[in-house]
């Protein structure tokens, strides 16, 4: 999978699927980008970010440290974080 290329970080933690679509869907209306989701399963969703295919996952929070991501806690920063890979 490639490097990270968008971050959403929500003000309450994602807990089911369906907020994690709502985030996603209020994202790209703030970030006025054009989406279609093709396929979600669990806390993964597969879906076309201005024509460029993207896996976005809910994980974890990262923090960056030179060119790296890396991952911390979910417990110290007190929320997840949803991760746009592109596929």
């Amino acid at each position: 999978m490639s490097d990270i290329k968008y971050v959403i970080e929500p003000e309450e933690p994602i807990m089911s699927e369906e907020e994690l679509i709502s985030e996603i869907i209020a994202w790209s209306e703030r970030e006025n980008k054009h989406i279609d989701i093709m396929t979600t399963s669990k806390m993964e969703v597969s879906l076309m970010v201005d024509g460029k295919m993207f896996i976005a996952k809910l994980e974890p929070p990262k923090r960056v440290t030179g060119p790296k991501w890396f991952n911390t806690s979910a417990g110290v920063l007190g929320f997840k974080c949803v991760y746009f890979y592109q596929h």
